[in-house]
């Protein structure tokens, strides 16, 4: 079982990542993307430049990244492991809109036909005021955690969820799901991503007991 749980900076993805690894044991493997250490590496360097100004360099990097870890992906699932990953590939499509890209660019470079598709994905937003909350004080945060680019990728994270199934020659037409987490606990996320997954049929109701 491959599952994508992707969307708002400060929407909670890191929990449920952690969560839904925990409850499906050992035999589960956890990404996030960028998961290459080169590819990140080179990501630092770019941060030089404004993000919000397109940078090309960022682009090519979140695409070679994309394919990697889709060999990554590939690899385990061949093994008969669980694969649990914070962002897909969507992200570079998500993310590329908001510095100025078009869903064409950002598939030409992606090229997401090619790469391992999910079996569902959880796309999880919430309000960017809270977003920004639950961020801003973290030393981890990236520089794209500011609140013009959270409201930005609020927005083109709902547009390409509506139209996720048009994009990419079709190649987004797994089962997915969107959770607002505002007014949520972090139990209740959970609760709710188990029950999607049991109503694909991806898990027994009894294998995430305890989320």
């Amino acid at each position: 079982m491959f599952v994508v749980v992707t969307g708002l900076d400060g929407a909670g993805k890191t929990t449920l990542v952690d969560s839904l690894a925990l409850d499906l044991g050992t035999s589960t493997q956890k990404l996030h993307l960028p998961h290459d250490p080169e590819i990140r590496d080179r990501l630092q360097l770019t941060g030089r430049i404004d993000p919000m100004e397109k940078p090309w360099a960022d682009r090519q990097l979140f695409a070679e990244d994309n394919r990697r870890a889709s060999r990554i992906v590939e690899r385990f699932l061949a093994a008969g492991l669980h694969v649990v990953s914070q962002r897909g590939w969507m992200d570079s499509f998500i993310h590329g809109k908001v510095v100025g890209y078009d869903y064409q660019t950002s598939d030409s470079l992606n090229r997401p036909a090619e790469l391992v598709c999910p079996d569902t994905s959880l796309y999880m937003v919430c309000d960017p005021k809270e977003a920004w909350k639950r961020v801003r004080d973290d030393p981890l945060k990236d520089r794209w955690e500011n609140p013009e680019y959270l409201v930005k990728q609020y927005e083109e994270t709902i547009a390409f969820y509506e139209r996720a199934g048009t994009i990419g020659n079709g190649a987004f037409t797994e089962p997915r799901t969107l959770i607002d987490t505002t007014d949520m606990r972090q139990e209740e996320v959970a609760e709710m991503a188990k029950s999607w997954l049991h109503s694909l049929g991806l898990v027994e109701i009894g294998v995430l007991s305890a989320i």
